[in-house]
């Protein structure tokens, strides 16, 4: 969906049944825990998360499709772990409805303190369609990890990923700001302070890529190539309107 910036932004179109609340008040919220509440829920539900930092020392496995919407101000609700995996996986489920395939989060910071992945996007095996996942005024950061981690091996099931926010408030951030190895996808990152680096694989050539309004501020990893040059060898489509050069890597 063209934007009037030039870009495109992917909406997942939810229609949620209902609400479902999670917060530190058990007699409050319907549930304290967000795997609980990801568990019990509905495609299309929206699940609304009460400011506070919510640590978990099992993955979260967000493998229902439906929406994450933390309330409050900007970082007032944080998805937290130190496993050397990863915080959060979003995978497509391998059996339910053939409809079931949008992801939403809005207002939550994804956050490793270890070397895990901040959030890994998987793909594989689930149903044999594609995936739309859209994350509005989310953050990411893992201390040692990717930030963002794109994990398809398969072609079968597309992927399309959405982050738009502000640059000023919302950021990617970790050891390296997005880790892609997939096929037939397309990325749209729009708005968005990025810290590090991209790490393209040699299955990222399918992808279509696009970057409006923002900002970098590291230079590691680069690879001597400048952004369009390696876009244009890489991507069958590619957008560029950015603020600084961006570093890039080798998965």
């Amino acid at each position: 969906m063209a934007n009037s910036e030039g870009g495109f932004r992917l909406y997942g179109g939810l229609k949620g049944t209902k609400e479902i609340t999670v917060g530190s008040d058990g007699s409050v919220y319907n549930y304290t825990n967000i795997q609980d509440a990801l568990d019990n829920a509905q495609y299309g539900d929206r699940i609304l998360i009460a400011p506070g930092t919510y640590t978990n020392t099992v993955a979260i496995d967000w493998s229902k499709p439906c929406t994450l919407e933390g309330t409050g101000l900007t970082e007032d609700v944080i998805i937290a772990s130190a496993l050397g995996t990863y915080t959060v996986l979003l995978n497509m489920p391998a059996t339910g409805s053939a409809s079931a395939k949008n992801f939403k989060a809005k207002n939550i910071k994804f956050y490793n303190t270890s070397t895990g992945d901040a959030i890994e996007i998987d793909n594989d095996g689930g149903l044999a369609q594609s995936m739309t996942v859209d994350f509005q005024d989310c953050s990411f950061f893992s201390v040692g990890g990717v930030s963002i981690d794109l994990d398809q091996t398969t072609t079968t099931q597309a992927m399309y990923v959405s982050i738009v926010g502000n640059p000023f408030l919302h950021y990617i951030d970790g050891a390296t700001t997005f880790a892609l190895d997939n096929a037939g996808s397309a990325l749209n990152i729009w708005g968005m302070e990025c810290r590090d680096a991209f790490a393209f694989g040699a299955a990222a050539k399918a992808l279509i890529f696009n970057m409006e309004q923002c900002h970098y501020q590291s230079q590691a990893q680069t690879t001597g190539k400048t952004l369009p040059s390696l876009m244009e060898t890489l991507f069958s489509r590619f957008s560029l309107n950015c603020w600084e050069p961006l570093a890039i890597g080798t998965l």
